[in-house]
């Protein structure tokens, strides 16, 4: 994952704020895989769920990390 997300020149950077893209292009595309995953099967949510692209920790006193694009342009 690390490799294919370098190749795309996106990189993972500590969050200044909460909070998603705004730009509709990547709006779109999460909304895509929204509706995709209406309809997955309760052995592919768990594959998901697990998987290490998932981080289940988090809180108030805990660092926040973002995967933005190099220049800062964007991020999911």
């Amino acid at each position: 994952m690390h490799t294919a997300m370098k190749a795309l020149r996106y990189r993972r950077r500590v969050a200044k704020r909460k909070g998603v893209s705004n730009d509709l292009e990547v709006m779109r595309k999460r909304l895509e895989f929204a509706q995709q995953a209406i309809n997955w099967t309760r052995e592919r949510l768990y594959l998901q769920i697990f998987s290490d692209e998932v981080w289940a920790k988090g809180g108030a006193h805990t660092v926040s990390f973002v995967t933005v694009k190099e220049d800062g342009s964007d991020r999911f």
